[in-house]
């Protein structure tokens, strides 16, 4: 997921309509994924 917006937010970065408004806060998105996946991997190594 975190790699599916770090996409989304560099297609953002490069689109061509500046005043085009996504919907989808793709930095916020990607920070969240990691911080869950750095969850996960200290839950899963903590066994």
């Amino acid at each position: 997921m975190a790699i599916g917006a770090g996409i989304g937010d560099w297609r953002r970065k490069r689109r061509v309509d500046l005043d085009r408004v996504g919907l989808i806060d793709w930095p916020t998105l990607q920070m969240l994924a990691l911080i869950g996946s750095a969850i996960l991997v200290m839950i899963a190594l903590h066994d």
